[in-house]
């Protein structure tokens, strides 16, 4: 077997890989794409200038304002707003450190203000309820289930989740969610973006049913094909800009985490003017004030000069380049009749297995050879679903490497499995 060169062991790394293993698991950007990360950051403080300049504040160094600097939020609305070709205002941005973060804090609020109505009417407060996409990006659960939320899954195709499923469940079944949970745009794990027609008649539901759209969307900024319709792959508040009788419902998050490096801890909430007042005055930013305004200056920078359109760009490249190996690679080990749908952006690609194929015995042949993916029973909401599925990363691994574990792979399924032979 050949030697990975891609390899991350590091007293600061969350996940720690070895050069035996190719992991389809690690949805992380590669070591060599921090490399570049950490140059563009080191440029973006000279752009700053020095801290001894009159240029810069020393009061960046400063328990922040609860919402972010004002001058962060306007450059970045102003970004956003030639991104998603529509008007994005300052005052619909908040800082957060991230979409793990502003996820938490969200579930908070919005769990918080339930009780709060409970009370003040006098009836005995309920479990609070999430609805998600059924498969879902598996670490977001672990946050449901530390916030005390009962998760519901609503089966997905093509489109993306199937509303009218949710509708059903909301009529006779009396769902009364708090939010609903969506990763809208090149989706964890399957990367497929839900419809415009989805997303209008989702925001009907939130808007008849009183819910919440929260839409986690650290890759919408990441796609591959220009010609993809931007209806198809825009922000989910794009929805809400079109329909004023429904606003107020959707909160979306966004990461730089993906588009330049997880340890700048930075993203932010875009919602109503109305639910960034609410959120900003959780306790939370009362003792410790807002987030990051240290990097939130140097993404400032970034956004005003460029620099990080021009790094976005190259990010995007380059996981362009991976997916293509990997989904060359796979077209070659498997079976010709084998079909599975092509990302268009984000981190990951899904492949429904024959339902004779249990990924996790995959998984436990793969040790020995050194190749692990993602199996689709991590990610799914309803126990024993999705056993046949994979998702795999191609975020992390170089082209050759990506080739190599597809293999790996490959030689498994057609020693246990005829029908890959």
């Amino acid at each position: 077997m050949k030697e990975i060169k891609t390899v991350q062991q590091s007293q600061y790394a969350q996940t720690c890989t070895d050069s035996h293993l190719i992991n389809f698991v690690v949805g992380q950007p590669s070591p060599s794409m921090l490399e570049k990360a950490l140059h563009w950051a080191q440029g973006t403080l000279k752009g700053k200038a020095s801290f001894g300049s009159p240029t810069i504040s020393p009061f960046i160094m400063q328990y922040g304002a609860a919402e972010g600097h004002e001058s962060f939020r306007v450059a970045l609305a102003k970004y956003l707003t030639g991104k998603y070709q529509f008007p994005v205002e300052a005052s619909q941005l908040m800082t957060t450190n991230g979409n793990s973060h502003a996820l938490s804090l969200v579930c908070r609020v919005l769990a918080a203000k339930a009780l709060a109505r409970a009370h003040a009417s006098g009836t005995p407060p309920q479990t609070p309820v999430i609805v998600c996409e059924d498969p879902t990006y598996f670490l977001a659960k672990r946050i449901f289930d530390d916030m005390g939320f009962d998760c519901i899954g609503i089966e997905m195709d093509e489109e993306g989740m199937i509303v009218k499923d949710l509708e059903r469940r909301l009529i006779v079944d009396d769902l009364r969610p708090l939010a609903v949970y969506t990763i809208p745009n090149f989706h964890n794990p399957t990367g497929v973006c839900m419809s415009p027609e989805r997303r209008q008649h989702l925001l009907r539901l939130a808007h008849q049913h009183n819910f919440h759209i929260v839409c986690d969307e650290p890759y919408t900024l990441l796609t591959f094909d220009d010609s993809h319709d931007l209806n198809n792959r825009n922000t989910f508040f794009l929805e809400e800009h079109k329909t004023p009788e429904a606003s107020g419902r959707v909160i979306s998050m966004g990461s730089f985490s993906k588009l330049i490096a997880p340890g700048l801890r930075l993203g932010w909430l875009h919602a109503s003017a109305d639910m960034i007042r609410t959120i900003k005055v959780d306790g939370v930013f009362f003792s410790g004030g807002g987030a990051n305004p240290l990097v939130a200056s140097m993404v400032e920078e970034g956004l005003e000069s460029g620099s990080f359109e021009k790094s976005l760009q190259d990010t995007i490249s380059t996981l362009k380049t991976q997916k293509e190996a990997l989904v060359s690679a796979l077209r070659t080990a498997l079976p010709p009749y084998f079909e599975f749908d092509i990302p268009r952006g984000g981190y990951f690609l899904w492949i429904e297995f024959p339902s004779f194929v249990d990924v996790e015995k995959i998984n436990e042949e793969g040790r020995s050879i050194g190749v692990r993916v993602c199996s689709g029973g991590r990610c799914s909401v309803r126990p024993d679903t999705f056993t046949n599925c994979a998702r795999f990363s191609f975020a992390f691994y170089q082209p050759a490497e990506l080739k190599e574990g597809v293999e790996r792979l490959a030689c498994i399924l057609k020693a246990h499995y005829p029908e890959f032979r």
